[in-house]
């Protein structure tokens, strides 16, 4: 059995761990990262449907433009399909606004101490 010294001793004990009591994580603050994960993980999925759909809208566009050649047919497909790419840009774009927001705040919220928000929900006493 190895010698344990009473050094060794006081840096083992000196190591924290990485959840629960005395760890300076509080359980507010690991709610909140949850909550904000979730909304953001929402966001993405909202926007990849929303741009398949999109995509698909041109397709059938083309495919609904398939045999006819006129000039003004050929130009109201094209007013058509830039109708629906900046309709999907602007979706992208808010949906990128929303998710760049809930990005900073959950920084904003990491960089402050959660636990006056929490402190009934607290673990410790342990300031992090």
């Amino acid at each position: 059995m190895p010698h344990i010294s009473l050094k060794n001793l006081t840096a083992i004990s000196s190591l924290r761990p990485a959840f629960g009591p005395g760890s300076g994580i509080n359980f507010g603050f690991t709610v909140v990262a949850l909550v904000i994960g979730v909304l953001m993980a929402r966001i993405l999925f909202s926007l990849q449907r929303k741009l398949n759909r999109a995509y698909d809208d041109r397709r059938a566009i083309k495919r609904a433009s398939r045999g006819r050649r006129r000039a003004t047919q050929r130009t109201a497909r094209k007013a058509q399909k830039a109708a629906v790419d900046r309709k999907m840009s602007m979706e992208a774009q808010a949906n990128w606004t929303a998710l760049r927001n809930y990005a900073t705040l959950a920084v904003s919220l990491h960089r402050y101490d959660t636990a006056s928000l929490f402190t009934p929900l607290r673990y410790s006493s342990h300031s992090s």
